[in-house]
């Protein structure tokens, strides 16, 4: 039933994930404030939206949902909000009712409801649809959203690999317990507790494959200090208990200053396009924006992995924008989209590799090729991350793609990609060498499997992990357990696809100018390790026009940083650093001036 994944021992994009969170949508950790679970802001009386909540109850987690329907002017609009994400809010189409039926659909999840309405339509009983699988789901209508009444509430902050992370326990009075990843937005895990022999409470999480050990500290009982184990890790938690709640609490986003986001007026012009794929369900959408006068030259910006919109926006940061702003003003026009069921394009993101991808990115380039305003206009592309996998594969079979831009794109093979990030990240926060070893060992076994098998078996991917750790290894049971977990959710069609390519297949055919860079703190792409491997293999095949630059301080994002972990992005204010953006500038001018 996972939308998509986090962690609370996070990591990269392409990092084997470990706590799968979300049902609807993963989305960026914010600097929290406190706020009431269910407290709604007033609306004006004559805009009350009509409210309608449930409960979607799936084997290990529960999901409060609050479906508000505007009522202004008979409209079919509505809203549906996930009290159990952070009170994130969904948009609902296709809204349909009537006194016996009421359905809906939130095409950002890919969801679906149909029900029947009884009770003089007041309550709707019916099916949930995401992604192949259906769950019951009923609806009552309600004048305020219900009120949890909570018996305890523990709460603690755990010191994970790359970042902080808040947690709670949340006992109600009708004896049901949740855990809550309070920090990721993520809540309604179903969790088990027991006391030991020796008077230990332990908690169990089996959603997230998580266990809290602890003991009582203090006459009171109010704080547990223990153990919490989760995949490979083993971390410190201290639980303390709070008195006189009568609701649990939730953490929703404040507002991040992002100072170099552009503001208008503008010195330049942008049309919304709409740009049709090779996939006949995908339909782009996209920004063109065009300098004033005549472009010197053009671009297609291409975004990395994962769901993006045509900002590649990122905790409010928005790089591409500030990239196509500053380009503007240079003389240089962009094309940057949505990609395939993100924002307004069409299409199911959630079953592409990055072979569709490509293609999708080389539409939009073809329509860059076609627009009047480009006509004898040098044109290239520009990616970052996954996007610089794709533009070499674009340009090789496209004449027309006269530069390459690749921001810390990789230039080994995904598999490669994905065990040095764990090595990297774990070292900027001090892990041992031995642990990290163990870990890198357990990740080899379960990309081999991935790229290797379509249908892989648990058992081979227990009889691997035994011959390769031992049976003396500690909690060897777990381990096993967790990399079974992980295979079965990661082995999806992009991840076996994206350890499968290899870059430097279409690098060693490439003939047009590069520019290639990266930072020294990207802990995601290693810049020595990639931009040796771009760099060899370019001069290898043969290509003269190739720049490498790598930048001091920068990490994935281009950030100027301290550790380069990604538990920083949100915190820092700079969204893209002016000293490689500029020399991306004055370098796409010097090939349009080439004649």
């Amino acid at each position: 039933m996972l939308h998509s994944t986090k962690l609370v021992i996070p990591a990269s994009i392409a990092f084997v994930v470990l706590f799968p969170l979300s049902v609807l949508n993963g989305q960026d950790t914010q600097t929290p404030r406190v706020t009431q679970a269910g407290a709604q802001q007033t609306p004006n009386a004559r805009t009350q939206p009509e409210l309608w909540f449930g409960v979607l109850n799936t084997p290990n987690r529960d999901f409060r949902f609050v479906v508000e329907f505007d009522t202004a002017n008979q409209a079919n609009t509505g809203r549906l909000r996930s009290l159990d994400e952070g009170n994130q809010t969904f948009a609902l189409t296709k809204v349909r009712r009537s006194d016996s039926m009421l359905s809906f659909a939130l095409p950002r999840t890919f969801a679906t409801y149909k029900s029947t309405l009884t009770h003089k339509a007041t309550k709707s009983t019916g099916t949930w649809t995401q992604r192949g699988q259906q769950l019951p789901l009923s609806l009552k209508r309600v004048a305020a959203v219900p009120k949890r009444h909570v018996k305890t509430l523990l709460t603690g902050t755990l010191n994970a690999i790359v970042q902080k992370i808040d947690v709670a326990f949340v006992e109600l009075e009708s004896g049901k317990l949740y855990f809550n990843s309070v920090s990721q937005k993520a809540g309604g895990f179903v969790a088990t507790k027991e006391v030991n022999q020796q008077g230990n409470v332990i908690f169990r999480v089996p959603g997230v494959q998580g266990v809290f050990d602890g003991h009582y500290s203090g006459d009171q009982k109010l704080t547990l200090k223990g153990k919490w184990s989760q995949g490979f890790a083993s971390l410190d938690l201290t639980l303390t208990q709070h008195e006189n709640i009568s609701e649990f609490r939730t953490l929703t986003p404040s507002k991040r200053r992002r100072p170099q986001t552009p503001k208008a007026p503008f010195p330049y012009t942008t049309q919304q396009l709409k740009i049709a794929s090779p996939d006949t369900t995908v339909t782009l959408a996209g920004t063109l924006t065009l300098p004033a006068g005549k472009p010197k030259a053009g671009m297609i910006l291409v975004t990395g992995s994962g769901p993006q919109d045509r900002d590649e926006t990122i905790f409010d940061h928005k790089p591409f924008l500030v990239i196509a702003d500053h380009f503007a003003r240079q003389g240089i026009a962009t094309l940057r989209y949505d990609d395939r069921g993100v924002g307004k394009s069409t299409g199911d993101f959630s079953t592409a590799t990055s072979l569709d991808l490509a293609n999708d990115a080389e539409a939009a380039f073809k329509f860059l090729h076609k627009q009047e305003e480009l006509r004898d206009v040098p044109l290239g592309i520009c990616g970052h991350s996954e996007g610089g996998l794709l533009a070499p594969m674009i340009a090789v079979r496209n004449r027309h793609v006269k530069f390459v831009i690749l921001m810390a794109a990789p230039g080994i093979d995904g598999k490669q990609i994905i065990l040095s990030q764990g090595p990297l990240l774990m070292r900027a926060q001090g892990v041992a060498e031995q642990r990290i070893a163990v870990q890198k060992q357990i990740q080899k076994i379960i990309l081999t499997i991935i790229r290797d098998e379509e249908n892989p078996d648990a058992e081979s991917v227990a009889e691997q992990i035994r011959t390769a750790l031992g049976d003396d290894q500690p909690d060897l049971l777990r381990i096993i357990e967790t990399s079974q977990a992980a295979v079965a959710q990661q082995a999806s069609p992009w991840l076996r696809t994206f350890l499968r390519l290899d870059p430097k297949q279409a690098l060693a055919e490439l003939k047009c100018p590069v520019l290639a860079i990266n930072g020294t703190k990207d802990l995601q792409v290693d810049a020595v390790l990639n931009l040796t491997a771009i760099r060899d293999t370019l001069q290898t095949g043969g290509n003269l026009h190739v720049e490498i630059n790598v930048y001091p301080g920068l990490n994935h994002l281009f950030q100027q940083c301290i550790t380069g972990l990604p538990n920083e992005y949100a915190t820092l204010e700079e969204t893209f650093n002016l000293i490689p953006l500029r020399r991306m500038t004055s370098w796409t001018l010097e090939q349009a001036a080439e004649p």
